[in-house]
């Protein structure tokens, strides 16, 4: 989640997420508290076998839960913000 997270922040997703609209992925990541979604990581982890609608739904309902979800973006951003400091 962390990966796909910052690929969509910094709008490198496309080349794997070539069926949803990237800019509406990082609206709702950053501002709605759907955030990522379920069927955006079934997309991105459909080929791992045991990964199924029923194991994503239930493990972003767990990371939301128990607030792991939000600590997880909040530093994603900070990750982003300090390598843009970094690299200028």
């Amino acid at each position: 989640m962390r990966f796909l997270a910052k690929a969509i922040i910094t709008g490198t997703a496309q080349k794997f997420l070539r069926d949803f609209d990237v800019g509406i992925l990082r609206q709702r990541l950053l501002t709605d508290e759907d955030g990522l979604g379920w069927r955006v990581l079934l997309h991105f982890l459909g080929d791992i076998p045991g990964i199924n609608s029923g194991s994503v739904i239930h493990q972003l309902a767990n990371l939301k839960a128990s607030g792991d979800y939000a600590r997880l973006i909040a530093e994603v951003e900070q990750e982003i913000a300090a390598e843009a400091i970094q690299f200028g």
